[in-house]
C-alpha cells in the first residue's frame, strides 16, 4: 500500500470511528424533526454499528471523497446529516486544493436539491465555523456555497448562512469585491428570501467598502450599492423586504454618514432610503421606521458639524411630523412612543415648540385608546425638557384636556396622567397666593382632581385619591393653610366613604402621605380634629375600620405630641367596645400597630388589659383570634397583610364595595 492509500484509510478509519461516537450520542443529539420512535432508533443504530464494521473491511480503495458521496446518498437521513456534519474531517483528509475543486462543487450541487432545512442549516453552521476557514486556500471559495444557503426558504438556514457570510468577510484581507457581488446577487434574486438576506448583509458590507476607500475618496462601488439597495430593497414590492431595509437603516446612518463629509456640500435632500421608508405601502415599515427614529437622529446629530444639524432639522424632522399625522394608529403610536419626546432635547425647546407640539395638539380629539396613551406618555416625558414655564403654558393644557375628557369611555390614559403627577411635580408651580390672581403657569390641577374625586368610575376617584399628596408636597406651609387644608382635605376625607374598597384603601395610604408631608403640627391642628370628628359621625362601619387603619399613620415617633397619641390611643379604645364585630378586631390590630409609639405606663395601664379582656371575653371568634395575636405581640395581621389572613366573613367585608349593612354584622349601621 502506498503512502496515498495509507492516507485515505486513515481518513475512512477516522470518519467512521467518528459516526460510531455519533450513533452511540444519536439519543441525546438528534434533531427532533428526525427523531423517529425507540425501536427505530435502535434499528438505525444496530445499522450503523454493523455497516461501519463491513466498512472498515472494504474502505482501502476508496477515496475520502467517495467515502462522503457514498453517505449523502443514502437513503437514510439520519445517515446523511451525519455525513454533513463531518464535512469539516472531509476537508482536512482532501487538503485545500482538492476541497476547493472537488468538495465545494459538489457541495453547492446538492444544496440547489436539498429539501431538507435541517441539514442545509446544519451546512450553512458548518462551512463557515472557524474550524473550517483554514481548511481552503481562501475563505473567498466559500462565497458561491454560502450565497445560494442564504436564498433558502427557511429563515434559520438564511440567518445561519449570513451570519457565515459575515465571517467569511471579516477574514479576507479586501472583501471589497466579494462583499459587492455577494450583495448585489442576493439583492437581485427573483424570490423574497434573497433580498432578505441582502437587507440583513448591506450594513456590514457597506462599511467593509466604506473602510476600503483610498485617499478618501468614494469608490464606484459604494454609490452603486447605495442605488441598489434603495431600487432592489427599499422600493421592494414585497413588504417583508421593505422592512428588512427599513431596520437596517439604523445600523446604516452612522457608517454612511462619514461619506459625506468628503462630498461636495448640495443642498439638504432627505435620503431616498429614508424617503422611501416614510412613503412605503405597509403600515409596517413605516412601524419599524418610527421604532428606530430616535436613534438615527442621535446618530446623525453625533456626527456633529452644519451639515448634520441641517440634514436633522430639513429631512428628519418633516419625517416625524409625517409619522405623526400616519393615518394608521399603530404607526402613530409609535412615533409617539419612540420619537416624540426624544426629539425635544435634539431640536431644543423653541423648534420642538414650534414644529412638534402642533402635532400633539392635532392627536389630542384622537378616540383611539393606544394613541391617547401613547400621547399622554410622551407629554410627561417632555417636562424635564421643556421647563416649568414652556410644560405649563404648553404641555399641561393638552394633559388637563385629557383628564377633563369624559366623552371617551376608555380611561386608562387619563389613569396614566393621574399615576404620573409625582413624576412631573417639580415642574408643577404653587398655587397663586391670592385666588383672583390667575396666570398662564397656574395649573387648574386640583380643580380637576376635585372633578374626578366625584367621577363614576372607582378607578378614576382612586386616581384622583392617589394624586393628593403630590399637591401637598409642592405647597408651602402658607399655601397649605389657605389652599390644601379647606379645599382638598375634606374630599380626601369623604373617600373614607366611597362604597368601593378600594378607594377607602387608596385613601388610608394617600392621608397618610400627606400626614409625612405636613409634619407633626399640621397633623394634630388641621387633620386629627377632621378625622375624629368623622369617624364620630359615621354611621357605617366599613368607614369607621379604614379610619382605624389610617390612625397609625398620623404618628410620628419621637416627633408626635403626647397629647396626640393619647387622643389616638382614647379612640383606638373606644372602638373595641363597638356593636359591630369587624370593627372590633380592626381596633385590636391598630392597637398592635400603635404600640410602638406608646410608652410603657399606657401599655400596662390601657393596651393589655384591653386586649386580654378582649381575647378572653369577645362574643365573637374573629375578635378573640386578632386580639390573642396582638396580645403576644405578633404583627401578621396589618393593613399590608390583612386580606390574606383575615376569615372569609371579613375578606368579603373589607373587599367587597358593600353599602351599609353589607354582610349582616352592622346591626342598624352600628353606631
Amino acid at each position: 500500500m502506498d503512502k496515498t492509500d495509507r492516507a485515505v484509510t486513515g481518513l475512512a478509519n477516522l470518519s467512521l470511528t467518528d459516526s460510531g461516537s455519533a450513533a452511540e450520542r444519536s439519543l441525546e443529539q438528534r434533531p427532533s424533526v428526525l427523531a423517529a420512535d425507540g425501536a427505530r432508533r435502535r434499528e438505525i443504530d444496530a445499522i450503523g454499528t454493523a455497516g461501519t464494521k463491513v466498512a472498515c473491511q472494504d474502505l482501502e480503495g476508496m477515496s475520502p471523497l467517495d467515502f462522503f458521496v457514498e453517505e449523502i446518498e443514502n437513503e437514510d437521513v439520519y445517515v446523511r446529516l451525519e455525513a454533513y456534519r463531518r464535512v469539516r474531517l472531509i476537508a482536512g483528509a482532501l487538503g485545500p486544493q482538492m476541497t476547493e475543486q472537488k468538495l465545494l462543487p459538489l457541495l453547492l450541487e446538492h444544496a440547489s436539491s436539498l429539501k431538507d432545512d435541517e441539514i442545509l442549516l446544519t451546512l450553512a453552521q458548518g462551512v463557515g465555523n472557524d474550524a473550517f476557514l483554514p481548511l481552503v486556500p481562501s475563505p473567498a471559495v466559500l462565497v458561491p456555497l454560502l450565497t445560494r444557503l442564504a436564498g433558502a426558504e427557511e429563515t434559520v438556514v438564511r440567518e445561519a448562512a449570513v451570519a457565515s457570510l459575515l465571517k467569511v468577510f471579516a477574514s479576507l484581507p479586501s472583501p471589497v469585491t466579494e462583499a459587492f457581488s455577494t450583495f448585489q446577487a442576493l439583492a437581485q434574486g427573483e424570490l423574497f428570501c434573497p433580498q432578505v438576506s441582502a437587507a440583513s448583509l448591506f450594513p456590514a458590507v457597506y462599511q467593509k467598502m466604506e473602510g476600503g476607500r483610498e485617499g478618501g475618496r468614494e469608490g464606484g462601488t459604494e454609490g452603486e450599492l447605495r442605488a441598489l439597495f434603495g431600487t432592489a430593497l427599499a422600493k421592494n414590492e414585497n413588504p417583508m423586504v421593505r422592512k428588512a431595509a427599513a431596520s437596517a437603516l439604523r445600523e446604516m446612518v452612522p457608517v454612511d454618514l462619514p461619506v459625506h463629509r468628503h462630498r461636495r456640500p448640495d443642498p439638504p435632500s432627505r435620503p431616498p432610503p429614508l424617503r422611501h421608508a416614510l412613503e412605503d405601502r405597509s403600515w409596517k415599515v413605516r412601524v419599524s421606521l418610527a421604532t428606530d427614529y430616535a436613534g438615527i437622529a442621535r446618530a446623525l446629530k453625533g456626527e456633529g458639524g452644519q451639515r448634520a444639524l441641517d440634514a436633522l432639522h430639513h429631512d428628519l424632522l418633516p419625517g416625524l411630523v409625517s409619522l405623526l399625522q400616519d393615518n394608521e394608529a399603530e404607526v402613530r403610536i409609535a412615533a409617539l412612543t419612540h420619537g416624540f419626546a426624544p426629539f425635544c432635547p435634539l431640536l431644543g425647546a423653541p423648534l420642538f415648540v414650534q414644529h412638534l407640539l402642533p402635532c400633539a395638539r392635532l392627536l389630542a380629539p384622537d378616540t383611539l385608546p393606544g394613541v391617547r396613551l401613547a400621547l399622554s406618555t410622551a407629554c410627561l416625558d417632555l417636562a424635564p425638557f421643556l421647563g416649568q414655564d414652556e410644560f405649563m403654558e404648553q404641555v399641561m393644557p393638552l394633559l388637563e384636556r385629557f383628564l377633563m375628557d369624559a366623552t371617551c369611555p376608555e380611561v386608562n390614559a387619563r389613569l396614566h396622567i393621574l399615576s404620573r403627577l409625582a413624576a412631573i411635580g417639580p415642574w408643577l408651580p404653587p398655587p397663586p397666593s391670592a385666588p383672583s390672581s390667575p396666570s398662564p403657569s397656574t395649573s387648574s390641577l386640583p380643580t380637576i382632581l376635585l372633578h374626578l374625586r366625584e367621577d363614576e368610575n372607582w378607578r378614576l376617584r382612586k386616581g384622583a385619591i392617589e394624586a393628593f399628596p403630590v399637591l401637598a408636597a409642592h405647597m408651602s406651609s402658607e399655601h397649605r393653610l389657605v389652599h390644601f387644608e379647606p379645599t382638598l382635605l375634606p374630599p380626601l376625607l369623604s373617600a373614607f366613604h366611597d362604597r368601593v374598597a378600594q378607594v377607602r384603601a387608596a385613601a388610608t395610604l394617600a392621608l397618610g402621605r400627606v400626614a409625612h408631608i405636613t409634619g407633626p403640627a399640621f397633623v394634630e391642628a388641621k387633620i386629627w380634629p377632621r378625622v375624629l370628628a368623622q369617624y364620630r359621625r359615621s354611621r357605617l362601619y366599613l368607614t369607621r375600620m379604614a379610619l382605624l387603619h389610617a390612625l397609625q399613620s398620623l404618628l410620628v415617633k419621637g416627633e408626635s405630641t403626647a397629647s396626640l397619641t393619647q387622643e389616638i390611643l382614647a379612640l383606638v379604645l373606644e372602638a373595641t367596645r363597638d356593636k359591630v364585630p369587624n370593627v372590633r378586631f380592626t381596633a385590636a390590630q391598630v392597637l398592635a400597630e400603635v404600640s410602638d409609639f406608646l410608652d410603657a405606663s399606657s401599655l400596662q395601664t390601657s393596651v393589655t388589659p384591653c386586649l386580654g379582656a378582649m381575647a378572653e371575653k369577645d362574643a365573637d371568634g374573629d375578635v378573640r383570634f386578632y386580639a390573642a395575636l396582638a396580645l403576644q405581640g405578633k404583627e401578621e395581621v396589618s393593613m399590608a397583610s390583612g386580606e390574606d389572613n383575615l376569615s372569609t366573613r371579613s375578606v368579603a367585608v373589607l373587599g367587597g364595595g358593600g353599602g351599609e349593612g353589607e354582610g349582616g354584622r352592622d346591626q342598624g349601621g352600628g353606631s
